[in-house]
């Protein structure tokens, strides 16, 4: 594969891995998302990840089967509420996350769970199954939330994350 061209595809986090680092990332674990909302449902939701082992998949709201995934590097929230639209980027730091989708394997499945306080401005995340919850703290997780009034889908970069949208950011 690096006699090709699309070896330059590849990204950085994934090229030049141990092949026991793969099988680490290519695990895959019985859950789905729950995303909650403390004052109302949005009208939509969007929800794409990008799991370690390099492979992107996107849901909607009404995705609410469990599924064998593999572990998220990162995901991206975008909902609407009214006139507004919110756009979240969640990153995890790998080890922690793993250790604690491990200790999950237990449950026969189990849920990735998302907490949009009222004001959508805050996110908490944790897992939970089984009658287990293990919770996902700020410093294993960077999360960045935008608003904006207008939503123009794209994919342009904000602060070195993928944003899908331009608009008034504040």
């Amino acid at each position: 594969m690096r006699s090709t061209d699309s070896y330059d595809n590849i990204p950085d986090h994934i090229k030049n891995k141990p092949i026991e680092q793969w099988e680490k990332y290519n695990q895959t674990y019985p859950y789905r998302y729950n995303v909650s909302f403390v004052d109302s449902e949005p009208e939509s939701l969007l929800i794409e990840t990008h799991y370690y082992n390099g492979e992107r998949f996107q849901s909607g709201i009404d995705d609410t089967v469990i599924r064998s995934k593999a572990c998220p590097k990162k995901i991206a929230l975008i909902w609407k509420k009214g006139d507004d639209e919110y756009f979240a980027c969640i990153q995890f730091e790998e080890t922690y996350l793993f250790r604690s989708f491990e200790q999950m394997v237990v449950a026969p499945s189990f849920e990735l769970c998302f907490a949009v306080n009222k004001g959508n401005n805050f996110i908490d995340c944790f897992l939970q199954g089984d009658g287990k919850r293990i919770e996902l703290p700020d410093e294993y997780r960077k999360i960045k939330i935008f608003r904006n009034h207008k939503m123009v889908y794209g994919n342009y970069s904000q602060e070195g994350i993928e944003f899908w949208g331009e608009g008034y950011l504040y």
